[in-house]
């Protein structure tokens, strides 16, 4: 099997930090191979091209304290019908050298899809932000500064890369219902969640 336009790809993106293991996901479709050869290209694009260089090292890096780790990602297709990720390794550290919030504590995100009614949103947490982009539990100048545009790359087309590949974000509902995401924002009051345990990858 292979990964054709229109299908869908899963992106789970794993963070360690004090410890614990915590992981984010997302989905994109592809809207045009481009000159990819393959889903090892056709993944490397989205991933390496895009993932990697625009969100981890060029976001997400810089908002983030030093006791945060970008360990790695799994990326594979899963609509329409579900086949073997891709593991990629990084080991991105967070570029800031201060105090961060406990691992389960959050910057969420939200993202809401064209479609409407029940199951048309979902939510993101990353987790154990900097202290100093939090003033009594609210984002800062600075933090919304440093949160915004990872919250904006959410609803961004992903098209950068050798392969002029094009990839669509997508909200995932349960059946394998997925429709475009419109809107994404950065909520201004730091989160916490229960468990934010997740298995690391495996390598």
């Amino acid at each position: 099997m292979t990964i054709n336009v229109g299908d869908v790809v899963k992106v789970s993106q794993g963070f360690r930090v004090d410890g614990v293991n915590c992981v984010i996901t997302a989905h994109y479709e592809l809207e045009d191979a481009g000159t990819a050869v393959g889903d090892v290209q056709l993944l490397n694009s989205l991933i390496i091209d895009n993932w990697v260089a625009t969100l981890i090292n060029g976001l997400w890096v810089p908002a983030n304290s030093d006791g945060v780790l970008a360990t790695c990602l799994k990326a594979g297709k899963v609509l329409p019908v579900v086949e073997q990720p891709l593991v990629y390794v990084q080991n991105a550290v967070g570029a800031i050298l201060t105090d961060w919030l406990p691992a389960h504590a959050a910057v969420m995100i939200t993202r809401t899809a064209r479609a409407s009614g029940p199951g048309s949103s979902g939510r993101l947490f990353f987790p154990a932000p900097p202290e100093a982009h939090f003033t009594s539990g609210r984002l800062n100048a600075a933090g919304v500064g440093a949160w915004t545009p990872i919250g904006s790359f959410f609803n961004d087309i992903l098209s950068l890369g050798a392969f002029s590949t094009v990839w669509a974000p997508q909200h995932v509902q349960a059946g394998g219902l997925h429709n475009d995401v419109f809107r994404t924002w950065v909520n201004p009051n730091v989160r916490t969640v229960r468990s934010r345990q997740a298995i690391d990858c495996a390598v």
